[in-house]
């Protein structure tokens, strides 16, 4: 299941897996990332994915079907996947997100922030020496 939400000017997406482990059902996150790229299309979305399936040694053919809101780009993930997209409450996981994140306010600015400077193009060449972000 993924999920998408703006916070100031920057895009974020939530990748979780929902397994069944001895009869209960079993929540986890498993990346939380800015769209950084300059594209928001189908394929950004699915590189994105692949990455964070595959820091687990997890690959698409053991995701069953997609749960994400019905728009044209998780429309074209799903069918490029060749897997169901199931429709969420998008707006009101949004709505809570942000009220749970609201006591972190101050640190969700200065990390917003720094991500943008991290983004200009001398700061990010600079940056990839360091680490793979």
């Amino acid at each position: 299941m993924w999920d998408g939400w703006t916070y100031g000017t920057v895009d974020y997406v939530g990748v979780f897996g929902v397994t069944f482990i001895n009869g209960k059902r079993r929540d986890r996150q498993l990346s939380l990332s800015p769209l950084v790229d300059a594209s928001r299309d189908a394929e950004v979305h699915i590189a994105m994915r692949m990455r964070a399936l595959s820091m687990y040694n997890k690959n698409f053919s053991m995701v069953a079907f997609l749960v994400a809101d019905n728009c044209a780009t998780n429309g074209r993930i799903a069918t490029q996947m060749e897997l169901p997209l199931l429709g969420c409450a998008n707006h009101r996981y949004n709505l809570a997100v942000n009220r749970y994140m609201a006591v972190d306010e101050s640190e969700l600015v200065a990390v917003s922030s720094l991500m943008v400077q991290l983004w200009h193009a001398s700061n990010a060449a600079e940056l990839a020496k360091y680490t793979d972000l």
